[in-house]
């Protein structure tokens, strides 16, 4: 099936969205916390208790992912009800995603090795506990090895060569939630009732984000009758709730919270149905804005720009690579600077370096990794199945 270029330009947005989110952390962690105890600016502690923290709101970003994953897997056997594509997408999908991830953590093991890490010396002028929390370990080649498959199985191992890497195990499992249910169900009519059962399983989980992915793509394939609701007013409305759901604070704290227009969505149904309530706002507004960009012209045409395709082309290079590349190239420029310039201007300086230095990275290894990683798992699927 041809690529869906606005939804690509979309998981482009949605990997900067990880790369500031986790930036804010190193930098300004009260951005994220909400505690003036760890604050370097009156904006920080502001912009984490208003709709602007969307635009580093990571854990948002990671729903979106999830919901278009369902919704990309499914989106070719709803369109032409064959389980041959399946079988392709199954086989391929481990070699597809291990060897981009597994180069990511080898690339971190090196980064260690020779001592190009400066995240713990910065967490110290950071005040990020967060910072500090990685790579104080001694790195070993059998264990980063083994961690390239440990990240596909386990959520439980120690020592994260790739700290982004906890993605990667709901990615891979989330996929053959959404190719299992298809090969059972996908064809029965009332699979609605299929849906609700896993609904119910999986609540509170990420799984949800695959599940209603996967439940947009079987409506806009097999119900004409949901065009109707499709109408200015409530694709304003929708993308209005994507906003202030998808901008609810990570951090559940009484600091994150209080004061805030947030904590009146604690509403006291939701503890009868025991969700973490950042899980469940985060999962319902990327629901929202994958749906709001199923139906927005304007939104599709933005995003199937060039610059929008090119994000969406290397937005799974700059997820796979951004914390080797940031923990390495902005630590060491931003505590020279900072001894001699304010606080503000040593990040703008040593975070600027370090994108475009992200952004060319992702590139080369676009092209040198994570291509030949796709086009290896076609060879091996023809190889096995042609």
């Amino acid at each position: 099936m041809k690529r869906i270029n606005h939804l690509d330009g979309l998981r482009g947005v949605a990997a900067l969205m990880v790369v500031f989110s986790h930036t804010m952390f190193m930098f300004y962690p009260a951005s994220q916390l909400g505690d003036p105890a760890v604050s370097h600016s009156r904006y920080d502690l502001f912009l984490s208790k208003t709709i602007f923290n969307i635009v580093y709101n990571g854990n948002f970003a990671v729903c979106i992912f999830f919901v278009l994953s369902g919704f990309v897997l499914s989106n070719s056997f709803f369109k032409i009800k064959d389980t041959r594509t399946l079988v392709s997408s199954s086989v391929r999908r481990f070699p597809r995603l291990y060897l981009p991830a597994a180069v990511s953590i080898m690339l971190a093991y090196l980064l260690m090795k020779f001592h190009m890490f400066g995240n713990l010396d910065m967490s110290k002028i950071s005040l990020s506990a967060w910072l500090g929390g990685y790579y104080n370990f001694t790195p070993s080649f059998g264990e980063a090895f083994q961690n390239t498959f440990q990240s596909f199985f386990t959520l439980t191992y120690s020592n994260y060569y790739n700290v982004a890497l906890w993605t990667i195990y709901y990615e891979f499992t989330g996929s053959f939630l959404v190719f299992s249910f298809l090969a059972i169900f996908g064809l029965v009519k009332k699979r609605w009732i299929i849906y609700t059962i896993l609904i119910i399983i999986f609540w509170n989980s990420y799984y949800l984000e695959f599940l209603f992915g996967m439940i947009l793509s079987d409506l806009r394939s097999n119900h004409s009758a949901f065009e109707k609701y499709n109408t200015t007013l409530n694709k304003s409305i929708i993308l209005i709730l994507a906003l202030v759901f998808g901008s609810f604070p990570y951090q559940e704290s009484t600091n994150a919270l209080s004061g805030t227009f947030y904590q009146h969505l604690k509403f006291p149904f939701l503890n009868l149905l025991n969700v973490d309530y950042y899980l469940f706002y985060h999962f319902l507004a990327a629901v929202l804005i994958v749906l709001f960009f199923l139906y927005s012209k304007n939104a599709q045409k933005t995003f199937s720009s060039l610059p929008f395709i090119f994000l969406g082309n290397i937005s799974f290079s700059i997820y796979l690579i951004h914390i080797p590349v940031l923990f390495s190239v902005a630590p060491p420029i931003f505590t020279r600077l900072v001894e001699s310039v304010n606080y503000s201007v040593a990040f703008t300086i040593s975070f600027g370096i370090s994108f475009i230095f992200l952004v060319v990275c992702a590139y080369a290894y676009y092209r040198l990794v994570d291509n030949p990683g796709v086009k290896f798992s076609k060879y091996l699927y023809k190889r096995l199945f042609d």
